[in-house]
């Protein structure tokens, strides 16, 4: 019975019955729930207050920060400690997560430009069985800077085919959303801002090795109300090139709109074994980081962005924002893994002057160096009066 009790069935991570492979079929009117995912022999989940300890399948939710994310299937030990005590937004005190597991998958991550289709192919085909992450992300013009982020859930949002690594989503996903701030001088016949499909999942190479420890842990606690400080650790074992992740972060919050928020974070080789574009729905792929090897990488990122409710100044409505982010070339997450230096940079304001007028303005600085040390910049500006 315990014998190799830390292994795992590589095969599926949390387990879903479709009527089409199991039997028997179930009525439009029931309800499952399964509370025991587990690939391995054994499942043990400890919950008390807001706090949870478990051993089976988990999602290693280490997110919250952009430049030190950590979010992987896993199957293993993970705890998660929140305290009871929260500040006058809602936030936890502190909030601590330690994680460790023998992964037996690796770690694959897709863009896909939308298309203004619904069907979307992944790199990879035969994916570990619900270990999915798909989100939506729109990007500000010209730069790589995430201005909305929408969860996707699986059944409501999409279907997936794990086998041939086939994703359809509910509606079209269009190229160019709503325009918020629209010019009236357009440079470009599709103006504004682009929406991206983001896809995270677990596959297994047929070279893999699966006996290979990841850990990590991730720490936020709040001084006050106002004041907040975070660290993260993420390292993963590998033949030659173990990846390491290390991050710090500030936060200093008046309001939910009113902030200043700055992080840090260094990492060593590469995070996924290919990070991958495609801007055709899937075929064909771009590798970001197919110009250097995994063991000759290693980078530094930083960022700072600072945004405020005109309330919270004024008797106006509306918002302020400026942020400035800097990252080497060999810095390594499954978001940013493209192997040139950048710099992103910018400041927005919207404010509502009256009932009848609205005055908006925005500048951003792109800046991208690739390792031919060839540079390319862009710098924009928007302003918009309505009546």
């Amino acid at each position: 019975l315990f014998d190799d009790i830390h292994k795992k069935d590589p095969r599926s991570l949390f387990r879903r019955l479709d009527p089409d492979k199991y039997y028997p079929v179930y009525g439009d009117d029931s309800t499952l729930i399964d509370d025991t995912d587990s690939q391995g022999k054994m499942y043990v989940r400890v919950d008390w207050d807001k706090s949870r300890a478990i051993w089976g399948n988990y999602n290693t939710d280490m997110t919250g920060t952009e430049l030190s994310s950590f979010n992987r299937s896993l199957y293993g030990a993970k705890l998660n400690y929140k305290s009871t005590k929260t500040t006058k937004d809602g936030d936890h005190k502190t909030d601590v997560t330690l994680f460790a597991s023998e992964a037996q998958s690796a770690f694959r991550h897709n863009q896909f430009l939308g298309t203004g289709g619904s069907l979307y192919y992944l790199k990879d085909t035969d994916i570990v069985d619900g270990s999915e992450k798909v989100w939506i992300e729109v990007r500000q013009r010209e730069s790589e800077r995430a201005v909305k982020t929408v969860v996707m859930e699986e059944g409501r949002d999409y279907e997936i085919e794990d086998f041939q690594g086939r994703i359809i989503l509910r509606r079209p996903l269009q190229q160019i959303p709503e325009i918020d701030t629209p010019s009236w001088v357009k440079d470009t016949p599709l103006d504004g801002n682009q929406v991206y499909l983001m896809v995270d999942y677990e596959y297994v190479p047929s070279d893999f090795d699966s006996d290979k420890a990841s850990y990590g842990t991730r720490g936020k606690v709040w001084l006050n109300d106002h004041v907040a400080i975070g660290g993260t650790y993420a390292h993963e074992n590998r033949d030659q090139d173990d990846y390491n992740l290390k991050g710090v972060d500030i936060t200093y919050k008046k309001s939910k709109g009113t902030y200043i928020k700055g992080e840090y974070a260094k990492s060593e080789s590469v995070q996924t074994q290919g990070s991958f574009l495609s801007d055709d729905g899937g075929l064909n792929f771009t590798d970001f980081n197919d110009n250097t090897s995994p063991s000759d990488i290693d980078g530094s990122a930083y960022s700072i962005e600072a945004r405020a409710n005109m309330l919270d100044i004024s008797n106006k409505e509306g918002s302020i924002g400026a942020w400035y982010k800097n990252r080497d070339a060999g810095f390594s997450t499954s978001r940013y893994d493209n192997g040139n230096d950048t710099v992103d940079a910018g400041a927005e304001a919207i404010v509502k002057i009256n009932e009848k007028l609205d005055l908006s303005a925005k500048a951003t600085l792109f800046d991208k160096k690739d390792v031919s040390e060839t540079t390319t910049a862009s710098i924009q500006g928007d302003y918009k009066v309505s009546d």
